[in-house]
């Protein structure tokens, strides 16, 4: 039964970052840029303090933020800046 509700976990997740997507093709370069860079910072760093087992932020805080800023950056993922003007 756990794995059922995993699996039905993983393809809400995929049907919300698809969904989600195409939305953010419609926001401005600079503002998925700077969602994009703050989510992969916020996971990369909530991420090595997971690996370290540190204890300036508890645990069951970091999964979260950890979880969702993944989701958030995966969602930004498939921007297409092709045309877009720095």
């Amino acid at each position: 039964m756990h794995i059922a509700y995993l699996i039905l976990t993983l393809v809400i997740l995929f049907l919300i970052v698809m969904l989600l997507g195409k939305v953010v093709k419609r926001l401005p370069a600079n503002i998925v840029k700077t969602v994009n860079w703050t989510s992969f910072f916020f996971a990369a760093v909530s991420g090595l303090l997971l690996y370290l087992k540190a204890t300036i932020i508890p645990y069951n805080i970091l999964i979260p933020i950890f979880a969702l800023s993944l989701i958030v950056y995966f969602i930004f993922y498939d921007y297409n800046y092709k045309g877009v003007k720095e």
